[in-house]
């Protein structure tokens, strides 16, 4: 996407939404939408994410922690392949009033992206 006027695209695998200087394009399956951003605000904050399997790249392992657990927090020695697996911190961006999340795999992505939109406004 490009546009004549600032634009910011954020994209997933299943939704895109554009910070353009006076509203907000949410591009949903269905169509596209506009709001305008006093309708709605960015949360950005890390979020500790237990990732079974391989960790991205770009994450950054924040620790570890076993797939089945008893309450105290000891490995449950009943299952056999009860493995240690990562924890990740990702970057989550909450746009409230659009009930929309995007999560990064890296953490700290979004965080100037509210600043970014603020300088963007008119």
């Amino acid at each position: 996407m490009s546009a004549a006027q600032p634009f910011l695209p954020v994209t997933s695998a299943s939704r895109s939404t554009g910070f353009c200087p006076d509203r907000v394009l949410p591009f949903p399956k269905s169509g596209i939408g506009a709001v305008e951003y006093k309708n709605f605000s960015l949360g950005v904050a890390d979020s500790r994410f237990h990732k079974v399997g391989v960790a991205p790249e770009d994450a950054t392992i924040a620790g570890n922690a076993w797939c089945f657990v008893h309450n105290n927090g000891t490995p449950d020695r009943r299952f056999k392949d009860n493995e240690e697996i990562p924890i990740c911190l990702y970057s989550n961006l909450q746009v409230a009033g659009l009930d929309v999340r995007f999560l990064a795999s890296k953490s700290g992505v979004f965080d100037n992206l509210p600043e970014r939109v603020t300088a963007m406004e008119v």
